[in-house]
């Protein structure tokens, strides 16, 4: 027998060692249910600017979970839960949970799509989902993957950096492990497929004891193996090396994964539907002023957007609000309806998308949110475009108009003694 077949042997008869239900592998399709029942369609009030829950109810949230932590934070928010925090961003990426007027909550439409899979179709929904979409910026803190490493980086850990042997990490790995999916949140997201298997480090002799949870030791399970050789053997993956120039493709969406899945688990037969943002239509009200953090000017201008206009469009009426000329690079930063941050460059930038492809009625920027615009990397001008309103639209307006103007602008070029 070759070694592939002899592989193939392995490979079904760990997998039909272990049949996907709520009993298993690992706990997340009973736990992702109690999370989701929590929120609700009504939802919960919250006051995080990232949408994420309260932190009035993560205790008892925690402790209803099949595996509770051990918390040891005062005041603890969402990220000093990572077994909450993980399970959180996968509602909010597949569009389950969502974030608008104050509130958190879960959308029904998603919800009967959802509930309308089988036990194996919703485990591979949300693995696709942790391996394609999550990603830690959402709870705040800076952005974890850039988005052509985030399957590369949770492999990383799993398949080259684990072995089923105990290894022992240092206890600032979540700190500088950030690129190999050793975030906390997404160790713990990987327990909870049971792909891996993970000992806290104890709170006593800790050099950081106000951290919330850590890990000591960490192996990956047969199941983990399994599954990391089937992706790694997709994705025609051989070495470190390899995983590292492998490109995921940007459309890669739900169901990717399936052709390498579904000889080995027939019953994943549908693919759970993304629910896109429509696109709106109207007069999108911006006021752009410039980042306070970054620069003194209290400068700001009222925008009236039609619908249609592009992000380029609007860069180039932000700079003339400004009165600066658009003679630089730029970039808009944002997170969509679905929490994921959005990144579009200028046409002359060697990266895509840019901002002629997306309009602002396609963007997807919730109401009251904010557009980061970023111009001339040189000079480092950081413009903030907060969306406060979509009014109706008047008439055939096809351009932009400035609506008001406060404040002295600063020189795009100051004078330098």
């Amino acid at each position: 027998m070759n070694k592939r077949s002899v592989d193939e042997t392995a490979l079904r008869e760990c997998f039909g060692m272990h049949p996907i239900s709520s009993a298993g592998p690992g706990t997340i399709l009973r736990d992702i249910p109690l999370l989701m029942e929590a929120i609700g369609p009504q939802g919960v009030a919250t006051k995080s600017h990232q949408g994420n829950l309260p932190a009035a109810m993560l205790s008892d949230l925690n402790a209803r979970l099949t595996h509770p932590l051990e918390i040891h934070v005062n005041r603890a928010l969402l990220r000093d839960y990572p077994n909450l925090a993980g399970l959180f961003l996968l509602l909010r990426v597949m569009g389950l949970a969502v974030a608008d007027k104050g509130r958190v909550r879960i959308e029904p439409a998603v919800q009967a799509r959802w509930e309308a899979l089988n036990p194996t179709e919703q485990y591979f929904a949300l693995l696709e989902a942790w391996l394609l979409r999550a990603s830690g910026d959402m709870l705040g803190g800076g952005q974890r993957f850039p988005n052509f490493m985030q399957l590369q980086g949770n492999l990383l850990f799993l398949a080259h950096q684990l072995s089923d042997h105990w290894r022992s990490f240092p206890e600032d790995c979540h700190i500088y492990g950030m690129f190999d999916g050793i975030s906390a949140w997404n160790v713990q997201l990987q327990t909870l497929f049971g792909l891996v298997e993970v000992q806290p480090r104890p709170l006593a002799g800790r050099q950081f004891p106000s951290r919330a949870w850590g890990m000591e030791k960490a192996r990956r399970t047969p199941w983990g193996g399994a599954v990391a050789a089937v992706v790694l053997t997709f994705l025609k993956v051989r070495t470190t090396a390899d995983l590292m120039l492998a490109e995921q493709p940007p459309d890669a969406g739900f169901g990717y994964l399936q052709p390498a899945f579904q000889p080995y688990f027939p019953d994943w037969q549908r693919r759970f539907a993304l629910a896109e943002a429509p696109a709106r239509e109207g007069t999108f009200v911006y006021k752009a002023s410039l980042n306070p953090r970054w620069h003194g000017s209290t400068a700001w201008h009222r925008l009236a957007v039609p619908h249609s206009s592009t992000l380029d469009e609007l860069a180039n009426a932000v700079l003339r609000a400004f009165a600066f000329d658009n003679d630089h690079l730029y970039q808009f930063r944002y997170r969509d309806h679905l929490g994921k941050t959005r990144v579009y460059n200028h046409p002359f930038a060697h990266e895509g998308p840019d901002g002629t492809e997306i309009t602002v009625g396609e963007s997807g920027l919730p109401v009251k949110e904010v557009l980061s615009f970023r111009f001339d990397f040189g000079d480092d001008w950081r413009f903030l475009l907060r969306l406060e309103q979509i009014e109706p639209s008047k008439g055939d307006r096809q351009r932009i108009v400035l609506l008001e103007s406060h404040g002295k602008n600063p020189r795009q070029y100051p004078a330098y003694d």
